[in-house]
């Protein structure tokens, strides 16, 4: 990756959220093999980035609220499945959004909110939605692709459902639908994490290399 490329992935939004994303989640896994010390500085590194995240997510509501806005004309009755699923994906992270910014402002603006740990609650569920549509999304289109073309999911496809599975994951734990048959440790759910932020930085790069050779 060059510098240039470096340079465009960390002043563009998404970017950086990928990027720190990987590198909250990596603080988060070394710090569950670190001893007291070593892990305590860890987990304090891991949430400054995790309220960097949140910063950034200030105001990225109005992007989906466009998103809901634009298709809000469309006849309900003349969407096809991915398009209801993918409204439906939008709409979950709209709600996700705003709460998460609910959150942060409360947390450092010293808001009284009460009952906060609805709040999260809600965000965690909300989240776990996001991510549901959103796998689901990834394989009615591979399965779609494979009965009309019979052709094998692109490697893009691949990579697309595993980062959204690993997030889907995680959310999966912080809702605790399935907690009597599911409790990973904190550990696999960083690596899960690392992943998906992996996955997305990795996608990322090649995207704005191809841009830049146009």
């Amino acid at each position: 990756m060059s510098v240039d490329i470096a340079i465009q992935l960390l002043s563009s939004t998404d970017g950086r959220d990928k990027v720190y994303k990987t590198m909250e989640n990596l603080s988060k896994f070394y710090g569950c093999f670190a001893n007291q010390r070593c892990a305590g500085m860890l987990t304090g590194f891991a949430q400054r980035v995790s309220d960097g995240r949140s910063l950034m997510r200030l105001g990225k509501w109005v992007t989906n609220a466009q998103k809901l806005i634009d298709n809000a004309d469309k006849n309900l009755s003349s969407q096809s499945v991915e398009e209801t699923l993918d409204n439906s994906r939008v709409f979950c992270d709209f709600c996700y959004i705003i709460l998460d910014n609910i959150l942060y402002l409360n947390r450092f603006l010293f808001m009284t909110l009460k009952h906060e740990q609805n709040y999260i609650r809600r965000a965690k569920v909300f989240q776990f939605w996001t991510f549901f549509f959103a796998c689901a999304l990834d394989i009615i289109k591979m399965v779609r692709k494979y009965r009309e073309e019979k052709a094998r999911p692109a490697t893009k496809e691949i990579l697309n459902f595993l980062r959204n599975f690993c997030d889907f994951l995680v959310a999966l734990s912080g809702v605790r639908y399935l907690s009597f048959v599911y409790r990973p440790s904190a550990a696999w759910l960083s690596l899960f994490s690392i992943v998906s932020g992996s996955i997305a930085t990795t996608q990322q790069v090649k995207l704005l290399q191809a841009q830049s050779e146009k």
